[in-house]
């Protein structure tokens, strides 16, 4: 399917699902927050492939959104 994109539409998706993964993951936060008295909780991505994502190097959108305060 993303072979018939050009790399800036590509791109373009790209930056586009990393902002809604990102919303999400706040929203959810917050909401688990909510129901364990402010206590943060964590978040947990069942779908992910870390090495895929580049999560250790710092460009997860879940595990950044968490990390940096995005569910308080």
């Amino acid at each position: 399917m993303l072979s018939a994109l050009s790399p800036d539409e590509v791109d373009t998706l790209a930056a586009a699902l990393d902002t809604m993964l990102t919303t999400v993951t706040r929203a959810r936060s917050k909401e688990r927050s909510a129901r364990a008295g402010d206590r943060p909780q964590p978040w947990l991505c069942r779908l992910c492939d870390f090495a895929a994502c580049g999560r250790s190097e710092g460009h997860c959108p879940v595990n950044n959104a968490v990390t940096t305060g995005g569910g308080s």
